[in-house]
């Protein structure tokens, strides 16, 4: 089992070891600002396996001891832009803008009831965008159903924010 937050004897924890594959992140976003590496977890793992191997950091070489040799980039803003470059983080950016200019639209047009619903999708939203922080699971998995519920939220909160659109909820 990894310890997340306090290492075992000689070893790193699963924090410290995101905390350097940020860092390596980062720096193919400033190698790479337009394009990024290529979209795929393989060509990111494998460059970064590579960039460990040849770090003399003793960071990286700690983190390959204990067995923290992470598969991706476990954040799910700079994965976009080192795998995609600073146009896709621009673009993820304002897909999150506009996701939450909708559900505040459609928020502040509903009924007592409705506001219950819409404040449940903002809170499924704010706890999504906090998790990609720091972990990955946006694009493999379960994260492929979370953008059709993406696509459900957006197209409900632009019905719901539509002048001509009467409410499908009571006030009650």
């Amino acid at each position: 089992e990894r310890e997340t937050y306090f290492p075992p004897p000689g070893g790193i924890t699963s924090m410290s070891a995101r905390m350097l594959v940020w860092e390596y992140g980062i720096e193919q976003i400033r190698k790479h600002p337009l394009a990024g590496l290529g979209y795929g977890t393989n060509i990111t793992k494998s460059l970064y396996y590579e960039h460990v191997l040849k770090s003399e950091d003793p960071r990286h070489k700690l983190s390959r001891e204990s067995g923290q040799n992470l598969q991706h980039l476990h954040n799910l803003w700079i994965e976009t832009g080192a795998e995609s470059g600073l146009p896709a983080a621009a673009a993820l950016l304002a897909f999150c803008v506009v996701r939450w200019r909708l559900l505040g639209l459609a928020w502040r047009r509903g009924g007592r009831a409705e506001r219950r619903y819409w404040a449940a999708w903002m809170a499924m939203e704010l706890a999504l965008m906090t998790a990609a922080i720091i972990f990955y699971m946006l694009k493999r998995n379960v994260g492929l159903l979370t953008w059709w519920v993406w696509l459900f939220s957006l197209s409900e909160a632009a019905g719901r924010t539509a002048k001509y659109n009467t409410p499908h909820f009571s006030d009650s």
